[in-house]
């Protein structure tokens, strides 16, 4: 019985390693992971150092959130070990999940305006929590929501011991895993499909103003300008 379990446990490992690209991004990202990864002009996983608030005046025209990371993985428009400030409206940070120091996510950025503004692209689905070792943290539940989510596993794994259930079926019915590097493939393999460009057809932010429309050209500290 215990052999059967062991067995059971590695085909379930080989499932999860066979999942699709694509449906992991959907599971992460939604159904429109696609246009969400050509309309971004700055992807990457990394940790947030510092947020800093801005108000209006001394030469900028609008209230700014100021938030600089240090770039732990590069998918587009950045490189690893890069520290970048991004400055965005302050009217934009509540369309989205504040972040702060020591914090860190992948995140998917509008190329910047004309005023070297930028956001997570669609809001919250352009911010995806990783967790300690960058790895896709799952949204939080409660406690009993945890116990129901964890039934069909254990459902399953008892089937394999005790019912002893052909070893497909057995694979077949545990939830398998996803890994941000699946997500990282999917990501980069909708941008090469696209020719790595971004339509001018995506729409940009409903919450940055009329004046900071989007252009296509990146950015780091050296580049930005207060």
């Amino acid at each position: 019985m215990f052999a059967l379990a062991l067995v059971c446990l590695c085909l379930t490992t080989l499932s999860a390693a066979q999942v699709s690209d694509q449906v992991v991004a959907t599971r992460v990202l939604g159904p429109h992971w696609r246009q969400i990864s050509r309309t971004s002009g700055m992807i990457f996983s990394g940790t947030v150092l510092g947020v800093e608030g801005q108000p209006a005046g001394n030469g900028r025209p609008l209230p700014l959130i100021r938030t600089k990371f240090r770039v732990d993985r590069a998918i587009a428009g950045v490189h690893a070990g890069q520290i970048l400030t991004v400055r965005e409206w302050s009217g934009a940070w509540a369309a989205h999940r504040a972040m702060r120091g020591g914090e860190r996510l992948l995140i998917f950025l509008y190329p910047l305006s004309r005023l070297g503004l930028t956001s997570p692209v669609g809001g919250r689905q352009g911010q995806v929590a990783l967790d300690a070792r960058g790895e896709i943290v799952a949204p939080s539940t409660s406690g009993a929501e945890a116990l129901d989510q964890k039934k069909p596993l254990n459902a399953a794994l008892k089937r394999c011991t005790t019912e002893k259930p052909k070893l497909a079926n057995c694979a077949a019915n545990i939830q398998p895993g996803i890994t941000l590097r699946q997500l990282e493939r999917a990501i980069r393999n909708a941008r090469n499909d696209e020719g790595q460009t971004i339509n001018d057809d995506q729409p940009t932010t409903k919450n940055e103003p009329r004046t900071t429309n989007r252009e296509r050209r990146t950015t780091n500290d050296q580049g930005l300008k207060d």
